[in-house]
């Protein structure tokens, strides 16, 4: 109903016709519905992939085992290969003192004995076939001497970041000098995947409603704080006047309470009323069709 509409609706009421004044029952008012939206559209905590370097391994090397191939194009070191063993022969023939290649060939190597693959790049101790050890890009290492190049932590099998290049760091120190920190508890992100709320990053378990603690990707914000829509439901949500459920959509406020729209009808015809305009008989409304002063 228009403004013109209801000037005329007032005027009827406090001023009767010259021709035959209808009588204005007791209490009978013009009331005036007010539509408002409900609550807030909620909002949504993205989950983003963000630029944290992969976590790696070094490769163990157990003893006896042939050495893996280089992991990265590091110039790989150099494969041994032992020497052919010497043909037996049938007897053993003399030979001269000064005939050293006929001293060796009747030599039986051991093929046990300690024969030397490389160096370590840390100590640059050698590693032998016997040793277990670890291979990193292409580097071999003996396992008490893979350090973190910030802390100097013994990294061991434990996953590393190699950042700066070719500088293994343990997950501590790469957290504290590389990651980005969850907003929440303040830890390092050391996990490609986190939760973005606004400019704010979260780990993905860290977002949680502020009532249940449950994680969100889809929330309400009361005062700063997330909650999830049971709770915002709960607790925030007016309820309505008439039903006493709460209000999700737009709100209806007349005579002073919240109701749903179309919990708001008629007390003679039971007739939503669905116009701003209405009488208030006596705290109960009443349409305009069904108006008080035509009984």
């Amino acid at each position: 109903m228009g403004d013109k509409e209801l000037a005329d609706l007032l005027s009827a009421l406090e001023t009767p016709s010259s021709a035959k004044p209808a009588p204005i029952p007791a209490g009978l008012t013009v009331g005036k519905a007010v539509f408002s939206d409900g609550r807030p559209v909620p909002k949504h905590a993205v989950k983003v992939m963000i630029d944290v370097d992969k976590p790696m391994t070094a490769v163990t090397v157990k003893a006896g085992a042939p050495a893996p191939a280089p992991t990265s194009t590091a110039a790989p070191i150099s494969k041994y290969t032992p020497p052919p063993a010497a043909p037996k022969a049938a007897a053993p023939k003399p030979a001269a003192d000064d005939d050293i290649d006929a001293i060796l060939g009747n030599m039986n190597f051991d093929e046990d004995a300690e024969v030397s693959i490389g160096f370590c790049a840390s100590c640059r101790g050698g590693i032998t076939r016997k040793m277990e050890h670890l291979n990193v890009f292409g580097n071999r290492y003996h396992t008490q001497h893979f350090n973190c190049g910030n802390c100097k932590v013994n990294i061991g099998n434990n996953p590393f970041y190699e950042k700066p290049a070719s500088s293994p760091l343990c997950q501590g120190c790469y957290g504290r000098h590389y990651a980005t920190n969850c907003n929440k508890c303040r830890k390092p992100i050391v996990d490609r995947e986190c939760v973005r709320v606004d400019d704010l990053k979260y780990h993905p378990h860290c977002f949680t409603c502020t009532s249940c603690h449950i994680p969100l990707s889809i929330y309400w914000d009361r005062g700063g704080q997330p909650v999830c829509e049971k709770h915002y439901t709960e607790r925030y949500t007016p309820r309505c006047f008439d039903c006493s459920q709460p209000i999700i959509g737009r709100i209806l406020t007349a005579m002073g309470n919240e109701r749903h729209p179309t919990c708001f009808k008629c007390s003679m015809c039971a007739t939503q009323i669905k116009t701003e305009s209405f009488f208030n008989n006596n705290g109960v409304p009443v349409c305009i069709k069904c108006d008080p002063r035509r009984r």
